[in-house]
């Protein structure tokens, strides 16, 4: 009877998989990468999964005092199905990605205050820029 339920165990943990989450359009200025309807999945970002912003816009949350924490497994910034390029809009302080990808996308601060942009942070783990034919560039 143990034998059987270890087996069940194991068999329901190995179903599970990582999955490539593709963003399906631009955020708007209230939205974000918690915004469920941007991604394939309908779900806000989970660490198990790989995200894609396939050449639409992707936007942080609110928090220009703030940090805030991508909490997918990995972002990759590129092109796609929404344009050629694809692009990160940094709305915090400070924004922690633990895996990013870069190919032909750029990363933009966004950080709005009231006479202009504040500064903004971005801490990576792991960084790839992809192939040469894919630039990326960093504003």
């Amino acid at each position: 009877m143990l034998l059987a339920g270890s087996g069940f165990i194991m068999a329901s943990g190995a179903s599970l998989s990582a999955a490539d989450v593709n963003q399906v359009s631009s955020n708007g200025s209230s939205e974000s990468w918690a915004t469920a309807a941007a991604w394939t999945n309908n779900e806000p970002p989970s660490p198990e999964n790989a995200y894609f912003t396939n050449g639409y816009t992707l936007r942080t949350p609110n928090s220009p005092a703030g940090a805030v924490v991508f909490s997918g497994g990995s972002l990759i910034i590129g092109g796609g199905t929404g344009g050629a390029t694809g692009a990160l809009n940094l709305k915090a302080g400070t924004t922690d990605i633990a895996n990013l990808s870069i190919g032909n996308g750029m990363v933009l601060n966004g950080n709005a205050g009231g006479s202009g942009n504040l500064p903004a942070t971005i801490n990576v783990t792991n960084l790839t820029i992809l192939s040469a034919a894919t630039p990326a560039r960093l504003f």
